[in-house]
């Protein structure tokens, strides 16, 4: 997975929050799904939207909220 690009000197957001989601689902029955689908499927949606939030905590301001979906 290739790393975005820094944003350490952005300006901080304006917003109070922000949101952030990503989402792929396995089209396997679900005795057949295999531990590479488990690992692609949880990849992009639990480490891509973890990341994603990551990099842009340092544009949130103080109190500012992140809402995950």
């Amino acid at each position: 997975m290739r790393d975005a690009r820094p944003l350490e000197d952005k300006r901080k957001v304006t917003a109070p929050r922000s949101s952030a989601s990503a989402g792929l689902g396995a089209l396997e029955p679900l005795g057949k799904i295999t531990e590479a689908a488990v690992d692609l499927v949880f990849g992009v949606n639990v480490k891509g939207t973890i990341f994603t939030v990551q990099k842009g905590l340092p544009l949130m301001r103080d109190g500012g909220s992140i809402i995950l979906t």
